[in-house]
């Protein structure tokens, strides 16, 4: 029943892509695995005993790759990891964190009960204008 609950709010499906599970979530790899083949990596605090790959001491700053992660699940109310999650997400990716973590800049949150919420990460601003190309005009004379 918890499975099917987060790969719900991960929208867990079989598209490539890799999903975190922190902490006591990272137990739940191989039922989430028996839904739908998907690959995780583990974050934890200590040596986990699985088949998956896992960061072990990571901390709040996870060390991925912006945009590198389709969906990301934290165990615990922290606004710096949740911050961190929210960058490695893909655009569209899904965040779920507990209640008490504040919704980081650029994930917008799809839904909230007492124990969770759910987001999903907003396209990245734009970092300046848009600028037209134009096609130089010749000079004429000297």
């Amino acid at each position: 029943d918890g499975a099917m609950r987060l790969a719900a709010l991960l929208t867990l499906d079989d598209r490539e892509g890799v999903w975190v599970l922190d902490g006591r979530w990272a137990g739940m790899a191989a039922a989430l695995g028996t839904i739908v083949p998907a690959t995780f990596l583990l974050l934890a605090d200590r040596s986990v005993a699985s088949d998956w790959p896992a960061l072990v001491g990571a901390g709040d700053v996870v060390p991925l790759a912006s945009a590198s992660v389709r969906g990301f699940v934290l165990d615990h109310p922290s606004a710096a990891l949740a911050t961190s999650a929210a960058r490695i997400l893909v655009t569209g990716g899904r965040l779920v964190a507990p209640a008490a973590t504040p919704v980081p800049a650029g994930v917008r949150e799809l839904a909230r009960d007492a124990r969770q919420w759910a987001g999903e990460r907003e396209p990245a601003a734009h970092a300046g204008p848009l600028v037209t190309p134009r096609r130089a005009t010749p000079r004429t004379g000297n």
